[in-house]
């Protein structure tokens, strides 16, 4: 500064800015003088410059299941060798698919300061900390994976001292449980007829191939594993299919999944008790994934029709006439209609379809052919509902 003009009594200021390059205690010294009044005295001033915190973090895991918890870790440390950081704190915003867990796992403390980890919530602070010369804190809470993905987490730590620090990060993977859906090879088997059971296991992440997938399913009362079993595994790794012939139990352990891939599994069952058998799994499992959900499917087993015929009297003369009912039963048991019924009846010697034939039915869809004079009767593509029966009639 030159050709400042003060005058009598009076005082003026100067100011600027400065900025710390270096760590340390910095004293400036400066001396005044003037045209008229000759050297006057040397100012002194200090001040400190700090180097701000640094920040470390970390998850414990490398992956955790969907809903699945791990540690998340924070280290805080002064470089500073001869200078305390006073108001040391930072705000660490989850991202989406992770929240504090419940409970929220808080251990350590850091320099004093106020730690708030509200579990359920999406984020971790420190504040009001003080860190003495080359000193550090750490402390952790548990986190929870609530979306499935590569979750990438950074923060920033200051203080009042230091002033910004570092910014830290680390990432941890959420994976998806493996998914599971089946279906029967049928709609409706006949009783003791046999159809597959296959079973589709999918792992939905992009990025971690599921190990240690298994499920166990109990077939319903109607249904058992057929003999031969027919299993059949493909894209499953090592996995193991226990499905024993005559037992109710399939299980799928140890299979793999590649990155979005399937693995599909098939046995054969048998139906051995008519009705409609709704058949539900155990929840499909992984190392990585943790537990998913279920998967259901319906067989009909389907018991035959009955018949039942009687002539309308036991004896006749001969060239006589007689009718000759035929009744047809769906059996209770059953849940679904008897679809395309059929029989023929061909008579012993000494019998005919009479002139007239005299033929009657009240089944649905029947098609029923009795020629007048021939020995046989043939019914054909009838439909019986559930609970129900029918009658066709004609004269001999």
């Amino acid at each position: 500064a030159q050709g400042i003009l003060i005058p009598v009594g009076g005082s003026c200021t100067i100011s600027l800015n400065v900025t710390g390059t270096t760590n340390s205690t910095k004293t400036n010294s400066v001396t005044i003088a003037s045209a008229n009044g000759g050297v006057g005295n040397t100012a002194m001033a200090t001040v400190t410059v700090a180097l701000p915190p640094v920040i470390a973090k970390g998850f414990v895991a490398a992956t955790i299941p969907l809903q699945g918890s791990t540690t998340l870790s924070f280290t805080v440390s002064n470089p500073n060798s001869a200078i305390a950081l006073a108001g040391v704190g930072f705000t660490d915003t989850l991202p989406s698919g992770l929240v504090v867990s419940t409970p929220n796992g808080l251990t350590g403390s850091c320099g004093g300061g106020t730690i708030t980890a509200t579990a359920g919530s999406g984020s971790v602070s420190l504040s009001g900390a003080t860190l003495a010369t080359s000193a550090s804190c750490t402390f952790s809470v548990s986190v929870t994976g609530t979306t499935a993905g590569v979750q990438n987490n950074s923060v920033q730590v200051t203080s009042t001292t230091g002033g910004s620090g570092n910014t830290a990060t680390a990432s941890v993977t959420v994976v998806a449980p493996p998914t599971i859906s089946k279906m029967f090879g049928a709609t409706s088997v006949p009783l003791n007829g046999t159809t597959s059971l296959t079973f589709t296991l999918g792992n939905p992440s992009l990025t971690v191939p599921l190990s240690g997938v298994g499920f166990t399913d109990t077939l319903p009362a109607g249904l058992v594993v057929a003999n031969p079993n027919g299993v059949s595994a493909m894209f499953c790794g090592s996995g193991t299919v226990t499905a024993t012939a005559g037992s109710s139990t399939i299980t799928v352990s140890g299979a793999s999944i590649a990155v979005n891939g399937l693995c599909i599994v098939s046995v054969n069952v048998a139906g051995t008790q008519a009705g409609s058998w709704l058949n539900t799994t155990g929840n499909i499992t992984s190392t990585e994934g943790g537990t998913g959900g279920t998967a259901s499917a319906t067989l009909v087993v389907v018991a035959p029709p009955m018949i039942a015929k009687a002539f309308g009297t036991s004896t006749i003369a001969l060239n006589g006439t007689t009718s000759l009912l035929f009744t047809l039963t769906n059996p209770v048991a059953n849940t679904a209609p008897e679809m395309g019924v059929a029989f023929t009846d061909t008579f012993p010697a000494g019998l005919v379809v009479a002139t007239p034939s005299g033929g009657a039915s009240t089944c649905a869809d029947a098609n029923i052919m009795a020629v007048p004079g021939s020995n046989q009767v043939i019914a054909q593509g009838i439909l019986i509902p559930v609970g129900g029966s029918c009658t066709i009639s004609l004269n001999v």
